[in-house]
């Protein structure tokens, strides 16, 4: 009986396991190779430089991990560094095509994981080339989304949001950390950018740090400003640039994946279901329990008769009722 019980216990436990494993929401991997054991198999190594003969930009892997430098000491122009994987509009950078090329929808929820350590920074001029006069230094991640019924390759304009990491502006005089929601139309390619800070970075800090962040409520946002629905992810890079500054930094991990989650119906079921199994569960080891008691109660109250029968002081009653029936049976 033991035994049977253990095995119940063990079929219902194996059931919810299965039933919590089919209802669960799986993570939808949208990147090949997150770790760069590939490195240049699936991933694409650029750069650009818009900052004259002084800038300048080096991307290289070592040993897994993609180095990142830039330097524009003029401020004349932006200059970046970058990682890609898939391929951008209008026939730019073209790379590997990521694992998983899908139409989002508010039914995802998009996460992107990263691992990195900032080297040194410094800002070397003040700019008088960009908006507002500013010098910059950012790190971000860029998804780029296909809007529906227009050319990927050709000159229409295609929707990048930009999720910073590390986002600063120099004025001449303070490092300020950007906060504020940026939202810009490019000159080249009419790009529809939507720019976020996603991340508290922590400037001093030269250590290796993972951050983990749920970017849908920024594709959200920038979905909303441009009226864009239904847009196909198509290329994700991880990209370092400056005006007016120079610094580096270290990726050993970039990761982006999505999970759909379950309908509420299938939710509830797998609910019951497990509630059930949980419910189960206890009565078969209520039952052991109980069997288990009352076959302890019977050894005991037959060693208590045992032990009684075999004393002097219940041999006499049965010997003299034994000889009376036997004295019956002569008469």
């Amino acid at each position: 009986m033991e035994r049977k019980g253990s095995k119940i216990v063990c079929m219902w436990t194996l059931l919810g396991i299965f039933v919590f494993t089919v209802f669960a929401s799986p993570n939808i991997e949208i990147i090949y190779d997150p770790e760069f054991d590939y490195e240049d198999y699936y991933w694409t190594l650029s750069g650009w430089n818009f900052g004259g003969m002084s800038s300048g930009h080096v991307q290289t892997w070592q040993l897994g991990i993609a180095y990142l430098n830039v330097s524009n000491p003029d401020g004349a122009g932006w200059v970046g560094s970058k990682i890609q994987q898939g391929s951008l509009p209008h026939g730019w950078t073209q790379a590997h095509p990521l694992e998983n090329e899908f139409t989002y929808t508010a039914d995802y929820q998009i996460f992107l994981e990263v691992k990195f350590k900032l080297g040194n920074w410094s800002f070397l001029h003040y700019s008088i080339q960009a908006p507002d006069n500013f010098s910059w230094f950012n790190f971000g991640i860029g998804l780029w989304f296909h809007r529906p019924n227009t050319s990927w390759n050709g000159n229409d304009s295609q929707l990048v949001v930009g999720a910073k990491l590390i986002w600063l502006r120099y004025d001449g005089q303070t490092v300020v950390k950007q906060t504020d929601d940026v939202y810009f139309q490019g000159d080249v390619g009419n790009d529809l950018h939507s720019l976020f800070d996603v991340y508290d970075e922590n400037i001093t800090c030269h250590d290796w740090v993972t951050v983990t962040v749920n970017v849908t409520p920024y594709i959200q946002k920038a979905l909303n400003h441009w009226n864009v629905a239904n847009p196909t992810l198509k290329c994700i890079e991880a990209y370092l640039e400056t005006i007016g500054g120079k610094g580096e930094i270290w990726i050993d991990r970039l990761s982006v994946y999505a999970i759909l989650p379950a309908p509420e119906q299938d939710l509830i079921f797998a609910f019951i279901i497990i509630l059930f199994t949980l419910l189960m569960t206890a009565v078969v080891v209520v039952f052991k329990a109980l069997t288990r008691f009352r076959h302890e109660r019977r050894k005991g109250q037959c060693q208590k008769g045992l032990s009684a029968a075999e004393s002097p002081a219940f041999a006499i009653p049965v010997f003299v009722l034994s000889f009376r029936r036997f004295s019956l049976l002569l008469y």
